[in-house]
């Protein structure tokens, strides 16, 4: 279980390095018409695009994560149903389904309306 832990917890940090980098490369496009920004500070304008480029990287994250939990669901309920139906180990592939449905409401329910 160690080793499982580690190797996501390196996912997860390579994809988090991956999205910090591409956002800092991205142009970012401004929803606000092109007008003179000379009355504006300096700062303001960096603090925006700072602040566009964390929603950014917010947004991506949330959307990894969205995917990560549909494929981790879907696999517990696929290795669920496959043990219990084989009879390979019964309580074991109960369980299994009985979390996936737990990631599956979370998910696909709860998810939306929290966030």
């Amino acid at each position: 279980m160690g080793v499982f832990v580690k190797s996501i917890r390196n996912l997860l940090l390579f994809f988090a390095f991956t999205l910090l980098v591409s956002s800092m490369t991205l142009p970012t496009v401004s929803l606000r018409p092109a007008i003179d920004n000379s009355s504006e500070k300096p700062v303001d304008d960096m603090l925006g695009r700072i602040v566009q480029r964390v929603k950014t990287t917010i947004d991506l994250a949330t959307e990894a994560l969205l995917l990560i939990g549909r494929l981790s669901y879907s696999f517990m309920v696929f290795l669920g149903t496959f043990l219990y139906m084989t009879s390979l180990n019964k309580r074991l592939g109960r369980d299994l389904v009985v979390g996936g449905i737990g990631l599956v409401l979370f998910f696909e329910i709860l998810e939306p309306v929290l966030f």
